[in-house]
């Protein structure tokens, strides 16, 4: 009874395929079908046909299926080895070993430019240390961190801090609100055994020191959009209210901006350096200013003294580019000297900077260089001294006082410095000890109390050639007037206003040496938009 259904499979069972195709058939199912149907005939011929066949057809097949088989493996495994995995984010790195193939600046071995707590460099492993997540406070996170380790602080009020070790310290979210404070003391100390050292995008404040209240520092300082602000001293001499740079340290700081220092003075006592005060060290402000620092002695004490609001140094080399010290103050000392910079040896370098609104007020015996003192050496390159100058004194010097060694301005431009002593001793004044070369620079309506205002007092030896010099009552004191000779002229400039020494006077336009190149080419303009450095 089980017979009928089984013999009813069996008819309904659809054909072979035909020999014949099958052997002409590339398909691979084809192949292995036809292989097994040849065999199958060649069986029921005879036997020695069926031998010779069945070699014959399993050889040919065997060769058919190999070939083809071979072929299609081949073309797969070629195409694979020939295109390797693209570079999504173009940063050299493909996907087999950047571990976030659409972030350009993550990639095997990329720096670690910012606290954004990603493995930057694909290493597995976070570069920043995290405070309060991988240390409870800043100063634990400075006994953990190793080499070179960029320290991450949220918003807040942190330290005061000592820096031993070469690290980076980054407020994460912002200077705005984030805080190193020196809450009484001083705020951040780095000692010269910490190398390296980095501070990014915080405020240092509320430091209170004889030096160095803000930062002191005897290691290599790294800055970058910082503000050290409202740091104070009333226990002098004060040194570096805001930064002090030791003897063999360096600074290299970047849109920083060093404001707000208060030195409160006696009778007798010094202030030297209210910004930044440097000693046989190297300082570099790009982008920066050193601005509304102050020394005031409330009671116009005998013999009290102002040096160098701003930025004193001493055999330091001293480079501001793109940078400028501003609002820099005395106010009731005796004696003042370079408000805005007082450099003593070394080398002072301004570069498309400016010093400004350098004033001594009330009280000043005597004043020399309310805008820039120097005795070293000292380069004006598309630079200006502007609106500086002092009341009740005896002494002048309003814009720059040359007291020694060289001073060389190109392109620059002093005035609109006011002096107010009767017996003036120039906007720029040239000691009988110091050098000064004055090229394609203009000193113009410098003014001040009475009719004996000097724009250039040359009492030691002065070159001066393709510049104006106008709007004093003395132009030149000295030497013989050298307008007319040398390109030199007498026009008043027409500056648009005293933040813009951009002249409007078209006899300055293409007047400089003409061995001198402006940016586009032409032949130099006299003053801070002439030359080849000046701003495009």
């Amino acid at each position: 009874m089980r017979l009928l259904p089984l013999l009813l499979l069996l008819t309904a069972c659809p054909p072979g395929p035909d020999p014949t195709e099958a052997d002409t058939d590339t398909d691979t199912d084809a192949d292995a079908d036809s292989d097994a149907d040849t065999d199958s005939d060649s069986d029921t011929d005879a036997d020695t046909d069926a031998d010779t066949d069945t070699d014959t057809d399993a050889d040919t097949d065997a060769d058919t299926d190999a070939d083809s088989d071979t072929d299609t493996d081949a073309d797969t495994d070629t195409d694979a080895d020939t295109d390797p995995p693209e570079d999504l984010d173009g940063d050299g790195f493909d996907a087999s070993v950047d571990c976030n193939d659409l972030a350009p600046t993550i990639f095997p071995g990329a720096p670690d430019t910012h606290c954004d707590l990603l493995d930057t460099d694909c290493d597995g492993f976070l570069e920043e240390l995290r405070v309060p997540g991988d240390a409870a406070t800043l100063q634990d996170a400075l006994l953990v961190a190793t080499a070179g380790q960029r320290i991450c602080i949220p918003a807040g009020d942190h330290g005061p801090v000592v820096i031993a070790s070469s690290v980076i310290i980054e407020g994460q979210d912002g200077r705005a609100s984030t805080f190193l404070s020196g809450s009484g003391g001083r705020a951040v100390d780095v000692l010269a055994s910490a190398g390296e050292v980095g501070l990014r995008r915080l405020t240092v404040r509320q430091g209170h020191a004889d030096a160095g209240a803000g930062v002191r520092n005897a290691g290599i300082l790294e800055g970058y959009d910082v503000w050290i602000d409202g740091n104070t001293c009333d226990t002098p001499p004060c040194r570096g209210t805001g930064l002090q740079l030791l003897a063999g340290s360096s600074a290299s700081l970047d849109f920083v901006h060093v404001l707000n220092g208060v030195v409160t003075v006696q009778a007798g006592e010094l202030a030297e350096g209210v910004g930044i005060h440097a000693t046989d060290a190297t300082l570099v402000l790009t982008n920066g200013s050193v601005i509304l620092n102050d020394v005031t002695d409330a009671g116009q004490g005998v013999a009290s003294r102002a040096e160098g609001v701003g930025i004193w140094a001493s055999g330091s080399t001293v480079t501001l580019v793109d940078s400028s010290l501003r609002d820099n103050t005395s106010h009731g000392v005796d004696e003042a000297q370079g408000l805005g910079l007082r450099a003593t040896g070394g080398t002072s370098t301004l570069t498309r900077s400016y010093v400004s609104d350098s004033f001594a007020n009330l009280g000043v015996d005597r004043l020399e260089g309310a805008g820039i003192w120097s005795d070293g050496t000292l380069v004006l390159t598309n630079a200006y001294v502007n609106n500086g100058g002092g009341l009740n004194n005896t002494g002048g010097g309003t814009g720059i006082w040359v007291a020694g060694g060289t001073a060389t301005l190109e392109n620059s431009a002093v005035y609109s410095n006011y002096d107010g002593n009767p017996a003036n001793e120039g906007a720029v004044h040239v000691a009988a000890a110091a050098t000064a070369t004055i090229r394609n620079t203009d000193i113009s309506d410098n003014d001040g109390f009475g009719s004996a205002v000097v724009g250039l007092d040359a009492e030691g030896t002065v070159t001066l050639t393709y510049s104006n010099v106008w709007g004093q009552d003395i132009d030149v004191q000295g030497l013989a007037s050298p307008i007319g000779t040398d390109g030199n002229l007498s026009v008043d400039p027409l500056y648009v206003g005293l933040r813009d020494p951009t002249p409007q006077e078209p006899a300055l336009f293409d007047a400089g040496d003409p061995a001198v190149l402006d940016t586009d080419g032409s032949r130099s303009d006299i003053g801070v938009r002439g030359g080849p450095d000046a701003t495009p």
